[in-house]
């Protein structure tokens, strides 16, 4: 029997897909970092932030 994937993992909707990638347009600052660098941990802090949903911190295409 194949696995269906982790039940708990929310999946994002295309709206909600591409709002994030318009607030990523924006610098860090605008969000409360310090510095110019998105990270992984920071963009999960930040689809938390807006979606109220949580995700696990994982290499990009793992999702």
């Amino acid at each position: 029997m194949l696995s269906a994937g982790s039940p708990g993992r929310p999946k994002l909707t295309t709206a909600q897909v591409n709002k994030l990638e318009r607030e990523l347009e924006r610098p860090p600052l605008v969000h409360g970092w310090a510095d110019q660098r998105w990270t992984l941990a920071r963009v999960k802090t930040l689809i938390g932030r807006l979606f109220h949903v949580s995700h696990t911190v994982e290499a990009p295409g793992s999702c």
